[in-house]
């Protein structure tokens, strides 16, 4: 009796020790996944600094065209979503409350990638108070050199990209708006704008 209960220790001692290492060796690919992913996002899209390709789209709320000239009256945060996107949707009602806030100041524009009808019935379960043009043949998409959604671009009035990453939020959507030179006036009228918080995950 002795030694069955000394063999089954032991055993219990072996199959813990194999369980430790099986964890080990799955966390650290884990790891070794989400970096290589995370790198990959960053170097998705244009490069920052780089200038912004011409394009134009029709806007699905509102049935205005815009084009890469008339966004840039002020400094302007792009945002790509999919009208499937359940990410996208999970960040509009945070989206909503940057384009209250900071409307007056800075161009808040989602282009979706989805056709017409899609994005008929998205902004019919969802409110949004931004413009949301359509890129049904994902062309602006591909020009900006974006892969997944929700992806944004900050962009100030010269044109040029000035931040980049995926857009999941307040703490994204601020952290790419604190990229532009105006930052710290744009600071002043929203105490919840945080410098420095880092867009790519």
């Amino acid at each position: 009796m002795d030694q069955f209960i000394f063999y089954s220790v032991i055993l219990q001692w072996i199959v813990l020790i194999v369980v430790i290492l099986a964890m080990f060796l799955v966390f650290r690919q884990f790891g070794e996944v989400y970096l290589k992913e995370s790198k990959a996002i960053q170097r998705d899209g244009l490069a920052i600094g780089e200038t912004i390709p011409k394009f134009k789209a029709a806007s699905v709320n509102s049935n205005k065209t815009y084009n890469h000239e008339s966004i840039l009256s002020k400094p302007t945060l792009i945002t790509f979503i999919s009208p499937n996107c359940k990410a996208c949707k999970d960040m509009l009602p945070e989206w909503n409350d940057a384009t209250t806030t900071l409307g007056n100041k800075i161009n808040f524009i989602l282009i979706s990638t989805g056709r017409k009808e899609e994005n008929e019935r998205m902004l019919e379960n969802n409110v949004i108070k931004s413009e949301v043009l359509i890129d049904e043949e994902m062309q602006i998409f591909r020009d900006f050199k974006a892969r997944v959604t929700p992806f944004a671009f900050m962009i100030n009035q010269k044109g040029e990209v000035t931040e980049k990453g995926l857009n999941n939020g307040k703490e994204h959507i601020h952290g790419l708006i604190s990229s532009i030179e105006d930052y710290v006036e744009l600071k002043g009228n929203d105490s919840n704008i945080r410098k420095g918080v880092v867009t790519n995950v």
